[in-house]
């Protein structure tokens, strides 16, 4: 009977804390922009998205979490963005899972600054068409 109680404790506890991972999300894309060398002004800084996911069994894909998803509440939490040129500084991307026995919950998050910029004739070339939302 202790055995079985030990037991179950133990299952429970290894399926309520399981087993986490961090891994690097890789650049699909990337631009550098100085802006050392813009004439701008930080809208909002520390903005965070986050988006869920998760595999049953740690195998099959239920919902897999989307970079969009995490993008949209940046947004969101930087309110009225019409007509100004913003550019994102200093972004990061972060993958983590959690594993447990019947299923993964996979979170990806996004942080980043907006930045606007004030005066587009001093950018030059090292801002490429694509890299500025309107």
């Amino acid at each position: 009977m202790k055995k079985n109680y030990i037991l179950a404790v133990s299952l429970s506890l290894f399926l309520i804390f399981g087993c986490t991972t961090v891994g690097p999300l890789p650049q699909a894309t990337m631009s550098s922009i100085e802006l050392a060398k813009i004439n701008h002004r930080m809208l909002k800084s520390n903005l965070v998205g986050k988006s869920y996911g998760g595999n049953l069994l740690g195998i099959f894909p239920v919902a897999l979490p989307r970079y969009n998803e995490a993008m949209d509440q940046i947004y969101a939490q930087a309110g009225n963005l019409d007509g100004k040129k913003i550019v994102l500084a200093n972004a990061t991307m972060e993958r983590n899972a959690l594993w447990l026995i019947l299923f993964t919950v996979r979170t990806l998050t996004v942080r980043t600054d907006i930045a606007e910029i004030l005066d587009d004739n001093k950018m030059g070339s090292s801002i490429k068409e694509g890299n500025l939302k309107k």
